[in-house]
């Protein structure tokens, strides 16, 4: 992909989309330094198992690098885990050049997200049946 073809991707994508997987909030963002996305997929309430949590403690979830974080969100009262497109190998387009690295983009993103919602949805049941 030359430089031109990922401005005119990067402009069709947007920087942010909103879904709702399985009755989780899901969101992209794009950083606006770097240009790299996001996927942070919210905990559906405050009575969740998993609000609350950080992330570093659930290191069953497979996602694409791992997840990177946990936390509120300034406009959601959610708890959300989130991880980055910004490992090696990965293409950050306004830091690099286009060359070997994959640019991860919001269809790849928004799979990942739903793979995670797949997860934590398990892991709660876990933690639910744990609590019986």
């Amino acid at each position: 992909m030359t430089a031109d073809e990922l401005k005119a991707k990067i402009d069709l994508e947007g920087d942010r989309k909103d879904f709702t997987y399985k009755e989780h909030e899901c969101r992209v963002l794009r950083m606006p330094i770097t240009g790299h996305l996001c996927g942070y997929v919210g905990v559906c309430t405050s009575s969740s198992s998993l609000h609350g949590i950080d992330y570093g403690s659930l290191d069953s979830v497979e996602v694409h690098g791992g997840l990177t974080y946990s936390g509120e969100m300034p406009d959601s009262g959610k708890w959300w885990f989130g991880f980055d497109c910004a490992h090696y190998g990965d293409h950050v387009p306004f830091c690099s050049l286009v060359g070997r690295e994959v640019y991860r983009d919001m269809r790849y993103v928004t799979e990942e997200l739903k793979s995670l919602v797949d997860q934590i949805i398990n892991i709660e049941e876990d933690r639910e049946d744990d609590n019986s």
